[in-house]
C-alpha cells in the first residue's frame, strides 16, 4: 500500500513581509522627498502663476475665479496620479536595470502579496504628494471643499488605478529610455486630454468622446466635483468606472507577476 503524502502546509498571508518591502519602498519615496513631494508642488505653482498672470485683470471676475476654480483640483489630481504612476514604474524598473528584483519575486511572498506592497507605496506616494500641492495651492487661492471625503475617495482610487498601472510600465519597461517612451507618449497625453487645464467637451468630436470614456478622466472629473461641484458624470459613473479599471489592472498585474513576467532571467 503506498504511503499517503504528507499535507504541505497552508501558508498564511506574509505579512512581515510584504509589510517590509511596502516600508522599503514608502522610504525610498521619502528619501527623495525634494524631488518627489517639493518639485511637483512648485511645478503647480508655477503652472498656476502662468494662468493668473494670462488671464489679467479678468483673473478678479466670477468668469476668472471660475477659470482658477477649474484648474487646482485638476493639478492636484494629475500630480496626485502622476506620481502613483511614476513610484512604482520607476522602483520595479531600478530593481530590474540593478537586478535585485530576484530578490523580490525569489522572497516567500505571494504574487498578491508583491504586487500589494508596490501598489500601496505607490498609493501612498501619490495621496502624500497630492496632499502637499493642494496645501501649496490652498495658501496660495484657497478654493473650500464641496465633499471633502468623495474628494479622497476619488484621489485614492485614482492612485491605486496609476499605481497599478505604474507596475505595468515597469515590468514592461527594459531601459531607462522605455519608462520615460511610457510617460511621454502614454501617460502624459492621455492626462492631459483628460481634463486637467480645460473641460473634455472642447475637444474635438471624437476625442472628446473617447476621452469621455477614459478612466483618467473619470479620476479627475470625480475629484473635481467633489471638491468644486458640478461634475461632468454622475460620481457613481466615475466610480464604477475606476472601480472596474482598478480590477482589470489588479487581475492582469497580479498574473504576470505570478509568471514573472519581465522579472526573471
Amino acid at each position: 500500500m503506498t504511503p499517503a503524502r504528507p499535507r504541505l502546509p497552508v501558508r498564511g498571508p506574509n505579512l512581515i513581509g510584504s509589510g517590509t518591502l511596502f516600508a522599503r519602498e514608502v522610504r525610498r519615496y521619502l528619501k527623495e522627498a525634494p524631488e518627489t513631494v517639493l518639485a511637483h508642488a512648485f511645478s503647480t505653482l508655477v503652472y498656476l502663476a502662468i494662468f493668473v498672470l494670462a488671464l489679467g485683470p479678468d483673473r478678479s471676475t466670477p468668469e476668472g475665479r471660475a477659470v482658477i476654480e477649474f484648474l487646482l483640483p485638476g493639478l492636484v489630481m494629475f500630480n496626485a496620479l502622476y506620481r502613483a504612476c511614476e513610484t512604482t514604474a520607476f522602483s520595479v524598473t531600478f530593481q530590474k536595470i540593478e537586478r535585485t528584483i530576484g530578490d523580490v519575486v525569489s522572497a516567500p511572498l505571494s504574487p498578491a502579496e508583491i504586487t500589494g506592497a508596490f501598489v500601496l507605496a505607490g498609493t501612498v506616494s501619490g495621496l502624500l504628494t497630492g496632499s502637499v500641492v493642494m496645501a501649496a495651492v490652498m495658501i496660495v487661492s484657497p478654493v473650500p471643499a464641496h465633499d471633502p471625503l468623495s474628494a479622497l475617495g476619488f484621489a485614492a482610487a485614482g492612485s491605486v488605478m496609476l499605481a497599478l498601472f505604474g507596475m505595468l510600465i515597469g515590468q514592461w519597461a527594459e531601459t531607462w529610455d522605455h519608462l520615460a517612451g511610457a510617460f511621454v507618449f502614454v501617460l502624459m497625453p492621455f492626462a492631459f486630454l483628460s481634463g486637467v487645464f480645460a473641460p473634455v467637451a472642447t475637444l474635438p468630436g471624437p476625442v472628446a468622446l473617447a476621452m469621455g470614456w477614459n478612466p483618467l478622466h473619470h479620476a479627475i472629473d470625480g475629484f473635481r466635483g467633489a471638491m468644486v461641484g458640478d461634475p461632468v458624470h454622475p460620481p457613481t459613473l466615475s466610480a464604477a468606472v475606476l472601480a472596474g479599471t482598478v480590477a482589470i489592472l489588479w487581475a492582469v498585474s497580479l498574473r504576470l507577476v505570478a509568471r514573472g513576467w519581465r522579472l526573471k532571467g
